[in-house]
């Protein structure tokens, strides 16, 4: 592939920072059915979706204070409470199938 063309590039971005970037980059796994993938990240630390949201709220409000190193554009963006976590929780248990029913 082309790096000059690369849909994934952001404007203006240098070859090596576009490589820095792609390389601590993965593919998201979808949302559906999340319950039924614990545990959580890559460590396996986390079990609940509060503990999930809970951490992100924490690295990104790291990220804004420059206490991560070369923390992504988008880590700065994110902005949750902790009044979001229920809403948020109640959303990624919808997306969960009921996977007893045998479908």
């Amino acid at each position: 592939m082309d790096l000059k063309q690369s849909p994934l590039r952001r404007a203006g971005e240098t070859d090596d920072a576009f490589l820095r970037r792609m390389i601590r980059t993965f593919k998201t796994p979808t949302l559906r059915n999340l319950a039924h993938t614990q545990p959580y990240f890559h460590d396996g630390l986390y079990h609940k979706f509060d503990e999930i949201l809970e951490e992100m709220r924490l690295i990104s409000e790291m990220a804004r204070e420059s206490r991560i190193r070369q923390a992504d554009e988008e880590l700065l963006k994110i902005r949750i409470s902790k009044a979001d976590f229920k809403p948020l929780s109640a959303f990624l248990d919808s997306l969960n199938e009921d996977l007893r029913r045998g479908y």
